[in-house]
């Protein structure tokens, strides 16, 4: 059975490169947390996964905007897999150390926070509606890591909701529907603390050629100028900590109410 679920994940990651939606680097990490995913969770840990991942993968070549802000595209590197899958590929790993139910909470919150991300910004920058910055009533301007609108948080509780469903319906979990349920919650709020880390933390530049404001550290042939932020705080940073604290939070909540 081990095997089968282990080839059913060489063949995602397989497929997701030659699609170009995995770099090469891109698709080992893959490989490396599906492979962890399985071998802990079996079924529900591939099912989470793929709640996860499908969705991901469809709505950045169906929806994604072209968005010059951004410091990557939609073509995802190890660095950006890591960043949304690595809190739960540690945790699956820690799982196979040492199985206790938290790490099952840490894993899915995990993925339940890095889909809601991953809907929130997808589907919120084609909203018509200017997005706001996080807790205030300023405009943001469009493709600006930080700014939210109603779509982006109703895709970030559709993409939470769905990946703990994937968990849900394999009855496998031995957590209660009370506590699944607050997974949801516990990824939403992933995706708002990612909202106020990157429009506080994160860096953002300005053009010297072009005047254009981005989150590429190359534009136009030169190196930027920084306006906002911290040189060292990324967009995968950012994604990184605020999944990583999602997956803790679903983990000390495991651990306190099973």
């Amino acid at each position: 059975m081990d095997l089968i679920l282990y080839g059913i994940v060489g063949a995602a990651a397989f497929t997701a490169w030659k699609a170009n939606s995995l770099t090469s680097s891109g698709a080992g990490a893959a490989l490396i947390v599906g492979t962890l995913s399985a071998a802990a969770f079996h079924w529900t840990g591939l099912l989470v996964l793929g709640a996860f991942f499908i969705p991901a993968v469809l709505l950045e070549k169906f929806l994604k905007v072209n968005d010059k802000v951004e410091e990557k595209g939609s073509k995802r590197d190890a660095l950006q897999v890591l960043a949304n899958g690595g809190p739960s590929g540690l945790a699956a790993m820690l799982f196979l150390l040492y199985p206790h139910p938290a790490f099952l909470g840490g894993f899915i919150t995990g993925f339940a926070a890095a889909a809601a991300d991953t809907w929130a910004s997808t589907i919120g920058k084609r909203s018509k509606k200017q997005p706001k910055r996080i807790f205030t009533s300023q405009s943001a301007a469009k493709g600006i890591s930080g700014g939210v609108t109603t779509a982006g948080h109703a895709a970030a509780f559709a993409g939470s909701g769905i990946t703990v469903l994937a968990a849900y319906i394999t009855h496998d979990t031995g957590l209660s529907l009370w506590l699944l349920t607050t997974f949801v919650v516990v990824g939403f709020s992933g995706q708002i603390g990612d909202a106020w880390m990157g429009d506080r933390w994160q860096s953002l530049y300005q053009c010297n050629v072009c005047c254009a404001v981005t989150e590429k550290t190359q534009h136009c042939g030169e190196k930027p100028v920084l306006i906002k932020g911290k040189t060292f705080i990324s967009n995968d940073i950012v994604n990184l900590v605020t999944v990583f604290l999602a997956a803790v939070l679903g983990g000390i909540i495991t651990m306190l109410f099973t």
